[in-house]
């Protein structure tokens, strides 16, 4: 793979215009990754409902932005990825088929800046078109017990709770879960770094089909977000990460967000981090109202 040329990107067409990764299949999680990156009129994907024409996207942390791992494009060139993006891709890289994707560090040229500039205004329309929104939450072993987190979220958000009830069940399942540390374990998956990007809330809130991912363990993002809800309501003490993550979480599809103004919405998550100043609004753009 060294001895392969860097891969250069073509100048889109247009403003509407964006990359799509076609990442190969491979039954081997350890093999070379291997992608195709191809041009697409993004109003065009609006219509597209199969996965031969539409793509998902990802929302990630970038983590170290030092690339320490090579993928192939096109079958002639090599790109540098960061290990975060090198571990991502292989855990959404399917046995047997193609799958078609956007991550913004491999669909934008982060080397042109006027493009990059353009493509990010448009940021929010490019999670809104996706087919499927992914969460990357990062790898995981069998032994994290963070993982076992998902199993109890699905078993707390399948609770039949009417709003007067008491919350002890959700207690029960923790304590069945995780013993009696919860508390710990819940502060640890809470404070990974995605719960604190700003661009997270239109990344999610921007699309109905989000699946939440840590390792080869996933959720759907209602059951998720559900989970988080009772977690809430039983009065769980968690540390301020945590109980940051959890307040913007639920934040996501309120009825004042959905109607909020770029300055609401500056307001609502000016705890949130941004690695760019104009990130702050950038971020934020594409849930604006006015």
């Amino acid at each position: 793979m060294s001895s392969l040329p860097t891969y250069r990107y073509q100048p889109l067409e247009s403003a509407s215009t964006v990359r799509i990764l076609v990442l190969h299949p491979a039954e081997d999680f350890a093999a070379p990754i291997r992608v195709r990156i191809v041009h697409a009129d993004q109003e065009a994907l609006l219509f597209g409902e199969t996965e031969t024409q539409g793509y998902e996207a990802v929302s990630y942390c970038w983590g170290d932005p030092t690339p320490t791992h090579s993928i192939i494009c096109d079958d002639a060139f090599t790109r540098g990825v960061t290990r975060n993006v090198d571990t991502m891709l292989r855990y959404l890289r399917r046995a047997g088929r193609p799958r078609r994707i956007w991550v913004d560090a491999l669909c934008l040229n982060q080397q042109d800046l006027e493009e990059k500039t353009e493509q990010v205004r448009r940021m929010g329309r490019v999670y809104q078109c996706a087919m499927k929104v992914h969460v990357w939450l990062g790898e995981t072993d069998k032994a994290d017990p963070e993982v076992r987190l998902f199993a109890g979220l699905r078993a707390i958000a399948a609770l039949r709770l009417h709003p007067t009830e008491e919350y002890e069940p959700v207690l029960d399942i923790l304590g069945r879960v995780f013993g009696g540390n919860y508390e710990a374990y819940i502060d640890s998956f809470f404070s990974r770094k995605w719960f604190s990007r700003r661009w997270i809330v239109q990344e999610c809130a921007l699309n109905h089909q989000v699946v939440v991912r840590c390792g080869r363990h996933k959720i759907l993002w209602a059951w998720f977000k559900r989970g988080v809800f009772l977690l809430d309501r039983a009065r769980v003490r968690f540390c301020q990460e945590a109980r940051d993550a959890l307040s913007m979480v639920m934040s996501f599809d309120s009825p004042t967000m959905n109607a909020a103004t770029l300055s609401k919405l500056l307001w609502s998550f000016h705890a949130s981090e941004c690695s760019l100043p104009e990130d702050r609004i950038f971020s934020l753009l594409g849930l604006a109202q006015d």
